[in-house]
């Protein structure tokens, strides 16, 4: 199963983290990660939204990278400060 972390506001949507099934050679990360967010629209939502970040194994990814069950997923909403 991969691992999925998330950060910031969408940990507080989702949790810190969770566990999920990949469904199988070829898919992409944006399809699971919708697919995780199932019935839940506000987290579909904001996993689609503009300066979300992800990374595979600690490597920044597009969300057309191709994962498998033994990847790591960090899901990280914009950064802001100074």
């Amino acid at each position: 199963m991969a691992r999925v972390i998330f950060y910031g506001r969408l940990a507080d949507r989702a949790g810190r983290e969770r566990r999920a099934p990949v469904a199988g050679q070829g898919e992409t990360l944006r399809h699971f990660l919708t697919r995780m967010a199932g019935d839940d629209a506000e987290l579909a939502a904001m996993l689609s939204g503009q300066g979300i970040k992800f990374a595979v194994n600690d490597s920044i990814a597009p969300p057309e990278t191709v994962i498998g069950d033994a990847d790591e997923i960090a899901v990280m909403p914009p950064f802001s400060g100074g």
